[in-house]
């Protein structure tokens, strides 16, 4: 800052702002002064409050996603529930067991029952919506006829994973019978199995769908997570299968590449 001579009476002091000479002695350049200074001060705020307000809106947003999720998943929940109350629902069953011959000791024990008992108690009413093999192929028919016959009777495909069903074709016939017609398949490991002997149906999908798993701690068989959650899980992705809105679910409509579902005449015959 530098005082020159008064001028008329006036003093004048300049001082060098934003590169330019001003004379704080007049009104005029200390309205400059303070005008820039209010500038700086709402750029600091708004520096602030912006972020802050995109910050506020994204969670806000997220959380209305998610809200509006919840309630549609409800929603689907409840209309499947009350549809198969009242003997409306599009399929006679929620889901096909698909399991190897090997495994039924453990499938009629461990899961079948459960399964059905869980449907039941959830929906309120006595009707089984389970569909397997043993019950429901007819004798003397082909089992690829019949798998694909009991496959359009159910909404959801529960794959009973174990090594032994890894090693069998008509599991894996099974699946890809699912695979092409649209049907959402959940895994349920019996066992822990070596991703290199899972079917390439199941390998390829593994990755990306949760899978349920029965786990034996010695002193009794759970599933994890629990029976009403996998159950839960099966009526939602049979709502959004019948209206044709599955969400997450579109890839189960496309074959997996170098996959074909063997005949008769290439795999040994195996009732499971």
């Amino acid at each position: 800052m530098k005082d020159n001579a008064r001028k008329g009476g006036v003093a004048s002091f300049y001082c060098d702002y934003n590169g330019k000479e001003l004379n704080i002695a007049l009104e005029s350049s200390v309205n400059v002064i303070q005008r820039d200074c209010m500038m700086k001060v709402v750029h600091t705020v708004l520096a602030v409050i912006i972020p802050s307000c995109i910050a506020i809106s994204s969670v806000l947003v997220i959380t209305i996603i998610v809200f509006r999720r919840r309630r549609l998943k409800r929603r689907v929940l409840l209309d499947v529930i009350e549809k198969i109350r009242k003997g409306e629902f599009t399929n006679d069953f929620l889901t096909f067991l698909c399991f190897a011959s090997d495994d039924t000791e453990l499938v009629e024990r461990d899961v079948y029952p459960h399964l059905n008992s869980t449907f039941k108690d959830i929906i309120g009413v006595d009707k089984e919506s389970v569909c397997k093999g043993d019950l429901n192929f007819r004798p003397g028919f082909r089992i690829l006829d019949e798998t694909e016959k009991c496959l359009e009777k159910c909404s959801v495909l529960v794959a009973a994973v174990s090594k032994t069903f890894c090693q069998r074709h008509w599991c894996e016939n099974e699946l890809l019978q699912a695979v092409n017609s649209g049907k959402p398949i959940v895994p349920l490991m019996l066992e822990k199995v070596d991703k290199k002997l899972m079917p390439h149906v199941i390998n390829q999908f593994f990755g990306t769908l949760v899978h349920a798993s029965l786990i034996n701690d010695g002193k009794e068989t759970k599933l994890v997570p629990d029976w009403r959650v996998l159950c839960n899980a099966i009526i939602e992705l049979a709502g959004l299968t019948s209206t044709k809105t599955t969400e997450g679910q579109d890839n189960w409509n496309e074959m997996p590449e170098n996959n074909t579902i063997h005949d008769l005449e290439d795999v040994q015959i195996e009732m499971h």
